[in-house]
């Protein structure tokens, strides 16, 4: 089980998060293509440990003797990364092409989703690299995907 309770599924020595990704990757073997499954993890926000001089109160939890107790206290952990996973990821032509299959989004993906192509669009305008993001929710749309990759000049 991975931590959206859905059970890991293996194929071709790889474990996927769901059938439409083990479809995908599929598709995209029989496409002649090489793609590499959750290859890199981007890190759309840094991080950061709040300064002495602002306090964070929010509600921790405290286990004491096998007591849980939710205690209101300044909450000095580190802020985390906000990071993005794609998929899958290979290269055709002079694009670099990402895929993230979707049965059902979070309510996160819709965020991360954007901070991910604005990063892409920001990257691009810098370098002139191209890019491709497909997000297909079935397999009818990751064959259609795989036709405009193809059609690619």
């Amino acid at each position: 089980m991975n931590k959206y309770n859905n059970q890991v599924l293996h194929f071709d020595g790889i474990d996927f998060k769901s059938k439409l990704e083990i479809s995908c990757y599929k598709k995209l073997i029989e496409a002649g293509f090489s793609p590499e499954y959750e290859k890199q993890k981007f890190v759309l926000f840094n991080g950061f440990k709040l300064s002495d001089t602002v306090n964070y109160f929010t509600q921790l939890k405290t286990n004491s003797k096998g007591k849980v107790q939710t205690l209101f206290k300044d909450d000095k952990r580190k802020i985390r990364d906000i990071t993005y996973l794609p998929d899958f990821y290979f290269t055709y032509k002079d694009y670099e092409i990402f895929f993230d299959t979707k049965g059902k989004a979070n309510d996160v993906y819709p965020i991360k989703k954007k901070m991910f192509l604005n990063m892409l669009n920001n990257i691009s305008i810098k370098t002139n690299k191209k890019y491709l993001f497909f997000e297909p929710h079935n397999v009818k749309q990751i064959k259609e995907s795989i036709t405009q990759i193809k059609e690619l000049k």
